[in-house]
């Protein structure tokens, strides 16, 4: 518990240092430094409007002492940093404090759980902000269908990171297989058993779909690390991993060292939804165990072959799936495409944003 407060003193000085001075632009997100995969969506968006030369400002959106009624407002604008924020109390959280301009809001790459759910004054709000991005097709087209003008699609903003040579693959006598798993239809006993919480075979199925992915590369001579996403990641990997030579990353909030991590390994089995994004920018060859629909929308959206995929419906429903070990990598082409889209979206919807 006390590392946990430790852990908030950073978000705490950036809140005073914001009053002193406050941002150019605000950019509003899961920066909690408990989930890196949050962290990635706020800092590349806080990269790219730097390098536009404005000064961010990261934001964390929630309520409490560090919630966001607490933070100052962007002097250009603010920045909604995605991800899964799409939900009626979060919606409501932006709109009580920037629902009387909502023209200086955008929000890029968002996902929205529950759509359905949202209520009239949420949608109203969404509609009038400035700029809209969506990380997947479905939901543009679901806020398409409901009248919006704003809506355009753009993948995961965390494909705009930089990647640098620290980054290339590293010449190893022994092969690295890299692996995320993630808790779910899990229920933790203690720090070092779970068992099932509810009529699911999806817990089961996707320890028994990764150990033997994990224990095929072993017997093969494989080396492999479990790279955690969260804190938990690792709690479960313990678990998930019990008699077998994993070696056990810490967890990392650092956006770089995470994304450096992923890319010195030669194949990464992702289960998190950013684990997947991060192989796929480094170009690590991707076997995918989704944990999550976001993650199977992604795998449509990218094109990404079925056979190196269990997708979540498939996981849940306890089928039997034959995985193509080789994994699958996005062109060198097509990486740099998307990172200069998703580049070109955050610029753009920083550019409609009004001036002073």
């Amino acid at each position: 518990m006390i590392s946990y407060y430790i852990r908030k003193f950073p978000v705490l000085r950036d809140l005073l240092s914001q009053h002193v001075r406050p941002p150019d632009i605000a950019v509003v997100g899961s920066v909690h430094r408990e989930n890196v995969g949050d962290m990635a969506l706020s800092r590349s968006i806080a990269g790219v409007a730097r390098e536009m030369g404005f000064r961010p400002g990261l934001q964390l959106l929630g309520e409490g002492a560090l919630g966001l009624r607490r933070w100052p407002f962007g002097k250009t604008g603010t920045i909604v940093a995605g991800g899964a924020l799409g939900r009626e109390k979060r919606i409501q959280l932006l709109a009580e404090k920037f629902g009387d301009y909502p023209e200086r809001v955008a929000l890029l790459g968002m996902s929205f759980w529950s759509s359905d759910d949202l209520s009239t004054e949420s949608m109203d709000f969404l509609r009038a902000c400035k700029y809209i991005s969506c990380r997947n097709r479905k939901d543009m087209k679901y806020l398409k269908n409901a009248g919006f003008q704003n809506v355009h699609f753009a993948f995961d903003n965390a494909f705009a990171l930089p990647t640098n040579p620290a980054q290339e693959k590293p010449t190893r006598p022994t092969p690295v297989l890299g692996v995320n798993v993630v808790s779910r239809n899990m229920k933790r006993i203690d720090d070092s058993y779970f068992v099932p919480s509810e009529d699911s075979n999806f817990g089961p199925t996707y320890i028994n779909i990764v150990r033997d992915l994990v224990e095929s590369h072993i017997r093969k001579g494989w080396e492999v690390q479990h790279i955690p996403f969260t804190h938990s990641d690792s709690q479960y990997a313990n678990f998930v991993f019990e008699g077998l030579p994993v070696q056990m990353l810490p967890y990392q909030y650092r956006v770089s060292k995470v994304l450096g991590a992923v890319a010195k390994t030669k194949r990464f089995i992702a289960s998190r939804y950013h684990a997947h994004v991060f192989a796929l920018r480094t170009r690590t060859p991707l076997i995918s165990i989704s944990y999550a629909p976001k993650c199977d929308y992604l795998q449509q959206d990218l094109d990404i072959p079925e056979d190196v995929c269990a997708t979540y419906q498939q996981i849940s429903s306890g089928s039997h799936v034959n995985i193509n070990k080789e994994g699958f990598t996005v062109s060198r082409d097509k990486n740099s495409r998307i990172q200069k889209d998703v580049r070109s979206n955050i610029s753009n919807a920083i550019d409609l944003l009004p001036s002073n």
